[in-house]
């Protein structure tokens, strides 16, 4: 694989795991809240979900750079397999 897909599957996983954590961030502040803590909680709230709409559109161009090697690389071995079977016969 090139570089390019090793660096988008690295990329996609550091962001999914970054979403997890600022998905975690929203339940503590609802838990703070439901626990009767008060405080204006609006500002964060939309920073995390903004923050979280960016990793996943990133997160979007990231498994389009990965399909497009996975599906060459499909191909690849097709092919691959249509070889070996042609030598068999």
């Amino acid at each position: 694989m090139t570089q390019e897909y090793n660096t988008a599957v690295k990329k996609f996983k550091d962001l999914s795991e970054y979403n997890s954590k600022y998905l975690s961030f929203l339940n503590s502040l609802d838990s703070i809240k439901k626990y009767g803590f008060s405080g204006d909680f609006s500002n964060t709230e939309q920073q995390i979900r903004t923050q979280i709409d960016m990793n996943i559109n990133l997160m979007q161009q990231k498994k389009q750079i990965i399909d497009k090697y996975e599906k060459k690389l499909d191909h690849f071995q097709f092919v691959y397999w249509l070889l070996q079977i042609d030598k068999l016969g």
